[in-house]
């Protein structure tokens, strides 16, 4: 598995993915997940960016409504490669707190082999846990697509896969979510 450099706030994810057999032949393959730990490695590197919408009165936090200012948080991360059989980890430098939704979007040359994890965590948690995957089958074309994950948690790991016999190389991967 493939580390790349992202940011000091350094989280590691450990997490190998084969497929589960089951007993049931009509029952869907799997992944099978390892624990995922925090500790001082880190991801590929992250840019972060913050737009607050300006309200129209101000109120206190505890009376807050669906019109008050919104915090939109959106990362980038550029130019990588998916080694075949390989993962590449992204760790999100954003804090998800207030989010309901997260869009995560890849521009590679191609995209059906790719899977996307997204792992999530608190403060105070000793591990991630895998929540959501988004298929490049899926996506919209084959060079590029995403798709949105509900929030689980303040932390976010991206984790891309690529489960083909060629390396894949990517321009970018894109977050975006909007906090309350």
């Amino acid at each position: 598995m493939r580390t790349l450099q992202l940011t000091t706030i350094g989280i590691s994810v450990c997490m190998a993915l084969a497929a589960q057999t089951k007993t049931d032949a009509t029952a869907e393959t799997k992944p099978r997940a390892e624990i995922v730990t925090k500790d001082s490695s880190t991801a590929l590197r992250m840019t972060r960016s913050k737009v607050i919408r300006q309200a129209t009165t101000a109120a206190a936090p505890s009376q807050r409504s669906a019109s008050d200012p919104s915090l939109t948080n959106y990362e980038v991360g550029k130019s990588f490669t998916v080694a075949a059989g390989q993962t590449v980890r992204v760790q999100s430098i954003s804090d998800w707190t207030g989010g309901t939704d997260v869009a995560i979007s890849l521009n590679c040359a191609v995209v059906t082999n790719l899977r996307i994890y997204a792992l999530w965590s608190l403060p105070g948690a000793d591990f991630y846990s895998g929540t959501d995957i988004l298929a490049g089958t899926n996506f919209a074309f084959t060079n590029q697509g995403g798709g949105i994950v509900p929030v689980h948690g303040t932390d976010l790991v991206i984790q891309v896969r690529n489960t083909g016999t060629t390396d894949v190389v990517c321009d970018q991967i894109m977050v975006y979510g909007v906090l309350r």
